[in-house]
């Protein structure tokens, strides 16, 4: 019998729930208990990647030295009382000559004081995949790497096609880099056991992040070692394994950060930033295609008497006019650019505390260096930026309504289809006897409704052609100016 904490259980299927990009999909793998002298350590499984937890062993009277439990099993005894749960190995099946770790297991807990007991199927054997091997040696690196890590895999693409393997993160011996295409993140500094001019391919995972691995892994030491298969991190009671991509090409980024000079500096201040990463969420046009923003950067506005060098535009789609605020508290160095950017590259830029950005062009990426870390991103094509707001009068931008008329056969004399040549000199009104007023007056609304759907239909249709160009184009210029592919 294995006696578990109950909490231990919770945890290891809420970090397990992270071992996968994305929203888990498919059925969960089982978990592996596995007793060895004062440790028990439950493992979880994944194609691409493992997570092991080590706690310390309670009661064992049996001396199972291992068993293999449903994930089911786990979410079943979870709860949130603190008391353990026990796991009784069937005996039939041992008497019957089957392995223990492949026997049905019987779970024994107490539900708010209450005894509960439930006997859960075997696993089977090809649902019971082995844990990966150990390295045989561990190199102790800095706790950055578990955040640098995360991070990256933050940064890494969710789509899995394509010539690069952009889903993946690059671990090198001195760095680890991340890029989707269209942003870059390289965290450098470290010495990390990879061999020299060489680079892994791991699966770009959220574990490192979640509160229940941190909870347990704040100021322990952080080893690292690799396998022929695997890259291995160990950080306090958690072991993760990341599968290494053997067939996948990842760019050399160092090929694609612009050379020479970036004249254009914009340095952000600290309460210019937390301003900036609670407002660009929010602004006019956060939902359009590329949620384009607009940076000014103009040193002369100081020398006009107006607070910080950097203007703030934003723009929906509908809107008649941008948005725009100036940050006071930053400042702007160099000649004038207008750059046109995603503005969730910059909210994630600025979320990593980078703070002096550079830019070589409007049509070029960005780049910002803090410390051991860089980052680039691709802007979007120069015709996306917003110039400054003149003066306009209260309906500029508004068109016009023009009334609709119905169809005539005289376009100069409306009513003489109608009623017949006008006798000159007449002045009197024209008689309408003969006409059929409501049915007159129910043609005319049919015809402007008609005319309004059409008009709709028309706007519509404007407007997804327009964002497909936008888009297009926005590809286009990313692909141009990141040069992954060369």
């Amino acid at each position: 019998m294995f006696t578990l904490p109950r909490e231990a259980l919770r945890t290891v299927r809420a970090v397990a729930r992270r071992c996968q990009p994305g929203r888990p999909s498919g059925l969960a793998p089982p978990v592996r208990i596995a007793a060895d002298g004062t440790t028990i350590t439950l493992t979880v499984a994944f194609p691409e990647a493992a997570v092991a937890l080590a706690i310390p062993a309670a009661d064992n009277p049996g001396g199972i030295a291992s068993l293999v439990v449903p994930m089911a099993l786990v979410e079943a005894v979870e709860g949130a009382d603190s008391d353990p749960v026990g796991l009784h190995p069937s005996e039939k099946g041992a008497k019957a000559g089957a392995a223990k770790e492949a026997s049905a297991v019987t779970a024994r807990w107490t539900d708010r004081g209450l005894p509960r007991e439930r006997t859960f199927d075997p696993v089977r054997p090809e649902e019971r995949p082995d844990p990966p091997p150990l390295p045989a040696s561990w190199t102790t690196v800095p706790e950055t790497v578990l955040e640098a890590l995360h991070e990256a895999g933050r940064i890494a693409a969710r789509d899995t096609g394509g010539r690069f393997a952009f889903h993946r993160v690059q671990v090198r011996r001195d760095r680890i880099v991340a890029t989707d295409s269209r942003q870059v993140l390289v965290q450098a500094g470290f010495a990390l056991p990879v061999p020299a001019k060489a680079s892994l391919l791991v699966p770009a995972i959220p574990v490192f992040g979640s509160k229940e691995f941190r909870r347990r892994t704040a100021s322990v030491p952080v080893q690292l070692g690799v396998t022929a298969t695997h890259l291995a991190v160990r950080a306090g009671p958690w072991t993760v394994w990341l599968q290494r991509d053997a067939t996948g090409k990842y760019p050399d980024v160092d090929d694609v950060f612009p050379k020479g000079h970036h004249p254009a500096v914009a340095t952000i201040s600290e309460s210019d930033a937390a301003h900036l990463l609670d407002a660009l969420p929010t602004l006019p046009g956060h939902a359009d295609e590329n949620a384009p923003v607009t940076l000014d950067l103009d040193a002369r506005r100081v020398a006009r008497g107006v607070a910080g060098g950097v203007a703030v535009r934003a723009k929906g789609d509908d809107d008649p006019a941008a948005t725009e605020f100036t940050l006071a508290g930053s400042a702007a160095d160099g000649p004038p650019v207008r750059y046109a950017l995603d503005r969730r590259s910059l909210v994630r830029a600025l979320s990593l505390g980078f703070r002096i950005f550079r830019f070589a062009a409007a049509d070029r990426p960005y780049v910002s260096i803090d410390g051991d870390r860089t980052w680039l991103a691709a802007g979007l094509h120069p015709s996306a930026a917003l110039p400054p707001a003149t003066n306009r009068s209260p309906t500029a931008g508004i068109a016009p309504v023009v009334p609709v008329r119905p169809h005539c056969s005289s376009p100069e004399n409306p009513m003489k289809s109608l009623n017949g040549p006008r006798p000159a000199g007449r002045t009197e009104p024209v008689p309408t006897d003969d006409l059929d007023l409501p049915a007159e007056a129910e043609s005319l609304r049919l015809a402007l409704v008609d005319v309004v759907q059409k008009a709709a239909r028309l706007v519509a249709a404007l407007k997804h052609q327009r964002k497909e160009k936008k888009a297009l184009t926005q590809v286009w210029s990313s692909l141009k100016s990141l040069n992954l592919g060369s």
